[in-house]
């Protein structure tokens, strides 16, 4: 006789097949999300307690971030000059390097956080995004099991740490955190609709202007990925047109910044840094790059993690990733992964010295140990591909293990001392001392954008007790009073961001001397009548010939063509996303 379950237990809501399925989900849900949480705690951990830990390259993105909220208080909102670094001669920082990460500072700081507490905010919320964004991008390829290990081996490498409390290059940070959710939304927008190709590109321009060095290591990357994900389609020709619009309309967007850093480089001092910049100089030994740390009762300075690495578990994955995936479907791509992480690890060690010389534009990367970023990346693959290789009852138990020796090896590190500042109320006057006492003009440590037409670099000692009372958070070029003639007078009349204006008396025709660096796009008016504007030698400051009598001085800067050129090619391109976005939104193409 063929037994049945009575109608009762089948019509009972708790025994349900597809209740029980629901709760085994949301069960998976949790642990995931506990993983992930525990996984960014040692990251957080480090912006816990009073101050900010300003050591290496931190005080000086702190000072940037002050720049850049003055900046906006003036209602500059994409600055090309900054009048009042370089101890008050000027300087073009923002021509030159990326501003993205500062403006979101300055945003943060705006809203009563101060810069020290926007600076940890957006350091946290790099961790946060870091860790979120490789499980994401995981997902696109492997199981929850799978995704985990990639986001793991992710973060958990010896460099985030190095990079938290030793360096503290906040950018930096910040594109390492952009560059698995650009992977991720590439994914996407090779199989979704038009939004997620609006999406990407934008991810890839805010990577380009949120740390320009981080995105050109991390390109070659990007370029493999997006001829993996159209090799692997059903449909190449519609997700090779739609990646490769993202690739080119994310540039178009970010052409803002990268154009006029480009066109303009021969107009700084850019890529003659001293010897300690040069990455010959900074090449790694493989015992080195593949060594451990000894941590213990050792500060930073001291201790030997002082050297960037890849990490035992992260060479372990790798190995263990090429070597389950290579009977799977995954096979191509692990044997690339192992190739690829070969090659850097060679361009990071002494017999690349040769390439590293020869090779154009390789003088801005000035550390080459800044491809482990993109190493730890393969390595992250790797540990998805020897989880996912593996039976599927076998791999949450596998990604435990893999969890629990990362956090193991890594912990030591976290507990090394270091030193946490808290900066009072910063003013300009606090710039001007930082590069007093640091020697870092400009705020760069080898003053990189010093304009050629400066011969001879401007002298500290020129008005030093003037200049560090300058509390003023505005605009500011000084006439330099020195060279005035008798009876010349002159008076501030007020200023409009970027343009400041002078009531004068000029009793006889002179030379005008600024101090403030000579630099494209500066532009001088007497009454209305444009007056050109010439270096002197050897300082290159900014002089005028001005006739006799009663004028008013206007001075401004407003930017070259190029930059001009620049800002409309972006916001062309940003026009063109919009279109294809708003064309069809959920139309997959």
């Amino acid at each position: 006789m063929h037994s049945r379950c009575p109608v009762f237990i089948q019509r009972t809501t708790w025994y349900s097949p597809r209740w029980f399925g629901q709760i085994i989900n949301k069960s998976r849900t949790i642990i995931v999300a506990v993983l992930l949480a525990l996984t960014a705690a040692p990251l957080l951990g480090t912006l816990i307690g009073q101050g900010l830990v300003l050591s290496g390259d931190g005080e000086v993105h702190l000072m940037r971030l002050l720049t850049m909220h003055i900046h906006l208080e003036n209602s500059v909102l994409w600055p090309r000059w900054t009048p009042f670094i370089h101890f008050g001669f000027g300087s073009p920082l923002f021509n030159y390097y990326p501003p993205l990460w500062y403006m979101l500072g300055a945003l943060l700081s705006s809203t009563g956080l101060g810069a020290v507490g926007a600076m940890k905010t957006l350091l946290g919320l790099s961790a946060v995004g870091l860790v979120v964004g490789a499980y994401l991008w995981g997902r696109t390829m492997f199981s929850r099991a799978g995704a985990l290990a990639l986001a793991t081996v992710y973060v958990l490498a010896p460099m985030r740490p190095y990079e938290l409390l030793l360096q503290v290059n906040a950018p930096q940070w910040a594109a390492q955190a952009l560059i698995p959710w650009l992977l991720w939304a590439m994914s996407r927008a090779s199989s979704g609709t038009r939004r997620w190709t609006m999406l990407a590109a934008l991810l890839w321009a805010g990577l380009i202007c949120m740390h320009h060095i981080s995105a050109f290591l991390a390109a070659p990357l990007i370029f493999i990925w997006a001829t993996w994900l159209v090799f692997r389609s059903n449909a190449r020709q519609r997700d090779a047109l739609r990646l490769l619009m993202v690739l080119i309309l994310g540039a178009g967007v970010a052409a803002i910044f990268w154009l006029p850093a480009l066109a303009e480089m021969p107009l700084v001092r850019l890529g003659q840094a001293d010897a300690m910049f040069q990455p010959q100089n900074n090449l790694l030994a493989l015992e080195v790059l593949l060594g451990g740390s000894d941590t213990s009762g050792k500060s930073w300075q001291q201790s030997a993690a002082f050297q960037p690495r890849i990490g035992h578990i992260q060479l372990v994955a790798l190995m263990l990733g090429t070597v389950l995936a290579w009977r799977q479907r995954w096979r191509g791509l692990a044997l690339g992964m192992l190739m690829g992480a070969g090659w850097l690890i060679f361009l990071m060690m002494p017999l690349s010295a040769e390439l590293w010389m020869d090779l154009p534009f390789v003088g801005l990367i000035q550390f080459p140990w800044r491809l482990l970023n993109v190493v730890v990346v393969l390595c992250a693959l790797g540990a998805g591909l020897a989880v996912e290789s593996l039976p599927s009852r076998a791999r949450m138990g596998a990604l435990l293990v893999l969890w629990l020796f990362a956090h193991l090896l890594l912990a030591p590190m976290w507990h090394v001392p270091v030193e946490r500042r808290e900066p009072p109320a910063l003013t300009p006057a606090d710039i001007l001392a930082y590069e007093l006492n640091t020697g870092h003009l400009g705020l760069t440590p080898a003053d990189d954008y010093l304009p050629r037409t400066a011969q001879v670099r401007p002298q500290f000692g020129l008005y030093t007790e003037r200049r560090l009372s300058y509390v003023a958070r505005s605009w500011r070029v000084d006439v330099d009073q020195e060279t005035l003639p008798e009876g010349l007078y002159f008076s501030p009349a007020g200023a409009h961001g970027a343009r400041l204006d002078y009531d004068m008396t000029v009793p006889k025709e002179t030379d005008l001397r600024l101090l403030q660096l000579a630099f494209p796009g500066w532009r001088v008016w007497a009454d209305g009548v444009e007056v050109p504007v010439k270096p002197d030698k050897p300082h290159g400051l900014m002089t005028i010939a001005l006739p006799s009598g009663a004028q008013k001085l206007t001075v401004a800067y407003e930017g070259t063509c190029t930059q001009h050129l620049a800002a409309l090619l972006s916001l062309a391109s940003l026009a063109a996303l919009l279109l294809v976005a708003r064309a069809n939104p959920s139309a997959r193409w």
